[in-house]
């Protein structure tokens, strides 16, 4: 969201594609097609399984226009602060009404495949539920009323 953020203010146009690449390597699916008048990829690899697949299949793609990032491919690798810092673009969800925040960072599990833990370590606040959603309010990103946040993280 935040490249696509980048992006567009560089005047360039910006699509979201789902590849729907399976999670374990194991599972055999045929890998999506993308076509060639795409200028950059970018690819965001979140699980371990997926890296190799992604990197075999990147010739495919043509190569030098893809670009890795995400836990699963580097926990070194981030974006430059000047995209990180910027207003993520949630019009690239078009039937998504709501915004995202973090209200914690981190994971307690280990999971074989997630590298999550290792990147941030056990959970961490972040932020304060209302506080969050005062923030998504004043800054105009479409967030859930505060009523309904609330309601929303007692459940989970």
């Amino acid at each position: 969201m935040k490249l696509s953020a980048y992006h567009k203010a560089k005047g360039n146009s910006v699509q979201l594609l789902k590849l729907n690449i399976p999670y374990y390597t194991y599972r055999k699916r045929k890998f999506p097609y993308i076509p060639p008048e795409y200028d950059k990829i970018y690819c965001s690899v979140v699980f371990d399984g997926t890296l190799d697949l992604m990197q075999n299949k990147r010739t495919i793609f043509g190569g030098e226009n893809i670009i890795f990032g995400g836990t699963g491919f580097s926990l070194n690798v981030t974006l430059p602060d000047n995209i990180e810092n910027l207003k993520p673009d949630y019009s690239i969800y078009p039937d998504n009404d709501i915004s995202y925040g973090f209200i914690s960072r981190g994971c307690i599990r280990k999971c074989y495949f997630c590298k999550v833990p290792e990147k941030e370590g056990g959970i961490l606040t972040q932020a304060d539920v209302v506080a969050l959603g005062e923030f998504a309010r004043a800054e105009d990103v479409g967030a859930t009323p505060i009523p309904q946040l609330k309601s929303k993280s007692k459940r989970s």
